[in-house]
């Protein structure tokens, strides 16, 4: 997956190299502005006030924050532990947050990213902290700059893996005479995961 990119500003031009926000800052760096947004890109009221503005509670601005790329996926994991084999149906969701500092001084956009419960963060770029169920980004952005975040978390199920035999539904011909074998069918439905599938013309041993 990828992390953080820099975007180059239309108003600026800049193309500065993205930075990780430190936890403090030193005497001879400047104090940046924060801008809070949560997952769906709401600049939040706890944000500098010369970002908020008029605004009292949360709000939505494209311009200074949006987000693009949002998608989801499934795949198959396998994993081979002291010889036992061990498969896994993993569910991804990813999204990529296009912020842009709209004012004159550095600023530092604070990007709450809520975690569900028994999901997993799995980005290139960690979270800077975890608040609870929250991961929490801190990307630093200078005057007029447009950085893109990309944030991924996924979740695995575990699949139970066990011997299947194919029984034939047809009765076994005379001897000497020519008998093709019933294949056997596996049935999925419209998502293909494979907790669903059952099997016709097959049963577990007894």
């Amino acid at each position: 997956m990828t992390g953080l990119m820099v975007l180059p500003s239309l108003a600026l031009g800049l193309a500065a190299m993205l930075v990780a926000a430190p936890a403090g800052q030193t005497e001879d760096q400047p104090v940046r502005l924060s801008i809070v947004v949560d997952k769906s890109c709401l600049i939040q009221p706890e944000s500098d006030l010369l970002v908020l503005g008029d605004h009292s509670d949360a709000f939505r601005d494209d311009a200074i924050c949006h987000v693009e790329k949002v998608l989801s996926s499934h795949h198959i994991e396998e994993k081979l532990t002291d010889g036992e084999r061990s498969r896994f149906f993993v569910r991804v969701a990813e999204q990529e947050y296009i912020v842009q500092n709209p004012t004159d001084k550095p600023a530092v956009f604070i990007i709450r990213h809520d975690v569900p419960e028994n999901w997993i963060v799995d980005s290139n770029t960690p979270p800077s902290s975890l608040d609870g169920s929250t991961a929490v980004y801190r990307i630093n952005a200078e005057p007029g700059q447009r950085v893109g975040l990309h944030v991924g978390i996924h979740r695995s199920y575990t699949i139970k893996v066990e011997p299947w035999y194919v029984v034939r539904r047809a009765d076994i011909p005379p001897e000497g005479t020519q008998h093709q074998p019933v294949p056997l069918t596996i049935v999925v439905d419209n998502s293909c995961d494979p907790t669903r599938v059952r099997s016709l013309g097959s049963r577990r041993p007894q």
